[in-house]
């Protein structure tokens, strides 16, 4: 997708977690918003402000739990920011954008539709297929969640 990588710091958003004697300090979760909307790659773009100290995501903190799910969620001010930038209209030098689809579409023409052709594979193929599988992407190919 063409568009802007907009790079975002969430210390300079506001993403504060425990360290580990309980004092809450910033935390540099770095995050990248794929974006075709220059204005918001312009208005939402920032590094840390220059903290002299990040806790680390890794890791848990005495009586709050692990900090990563801490951080799961956008902080609070990025979130807002975020969704009133998205919510803006488009700017004139955002370019082409991607446009959300109308409530109602109009109806399809009828057109036939093809059936869609698997192809016969045989039970050796299948092993040496999954075989390849494997060696490519590796067991995690098989685990299920």
């Amino acid at each position: 997708m063409r568009g802007f990588d907009c790079y975002v710091d969430q210390s300079g958003c506001g993403l504060m977690l425990p360290g580990d004697h309980g004092q809450w300090h910033p935390a540099k979760k770095p995050t990248t918003f794929r974006t075709t909307k220059k204005s918001l790659y312009d208005k939402l773009w920032r590094k840390c402000p220059g903290c002299p100290y990040h806790v680390p995501i890794e890791g848990s903190a005495r009586g709050f739990g692990n900090r990563s799910s801490m951080a799961e969620d956008y902080p609070q001010r990025l979130a807002k920011k975020l969704a009133d930038l998205m919510a803006e209209e488009p700017a004139e030098d955002d370019g082409d954008l991607i446009m959300a689809v109308p409530e109602v579409l109009p109806p399809l023409e009828d057109v036939p539709m093809e059936e869609e052709k698997k192809p016969e594979i045989g039970p050796d193929e299948a092993i040496i297929l999954n075989s390849r599988l494997r060696s490519e992407v590796g067991t995690q190919a098989y685990t299920t969640m």
